[in-house]
């Protein structure tokens, strides 16, 4: 992911709002491009509740998450559905390391052939900052 934007916003104490941008560049033999255009949305539900809703979240979490991609390079839409868990860690200065696993499967809508399924395992590391 080239370009991995990700806004997360706290909606109760336990329960954020997590969306994230999918931008993939595949490197190729005869032509390296953009392969993958999409949006993921997460629900990290924490583990531990917080005293403050406007407060940044930490912790073990687990989410659902839902993404919508569509492949470029090979003329497919992709569904995905998938259970993350995972922790966020904060440091100082509002800056944070969240690491996840995403275990589920994907739809792959094909333009020229037959949809198919096929399974999804990620392993996700995000340092950003929060604002």
């Amino acid at each position: 992911n080239v370009l991995p934007l990700v806004y997360q916003r706290s909606l109760t104490n336990r329960l954020d709002l997590r969306l994230a941008s999918t931008i993939n560049y595949g490197i190729r033999e005869d032509d390296d491009k953009v392969s993958h255009i999409g949006i993921e949305f997460g629900a990290p539900i924490f583990l531990k509740k917080k005293e403050d809703r406007l407060a940044l979240s930490k912790g073990f979490f687990i989410a659902p998450i839902l993404s919508l991609s569509r492949n470029v390079e090979a003329n497919h839409t992709n569904i995905g559905t998938w259970i993350e868990p995972g922790y966020n860690i904060l440091f100082e200065n509002q800056f944070a390391l969240s690491l996840g696993l995403q275990l589920g499967g994907t739809y792959f809508m094909y333009d020229n052939s037959d949809n198919s399924w096929g399974n999804h395992f990620g392993v996700i590391v995000v340092f950003g900052k929060w604002f």
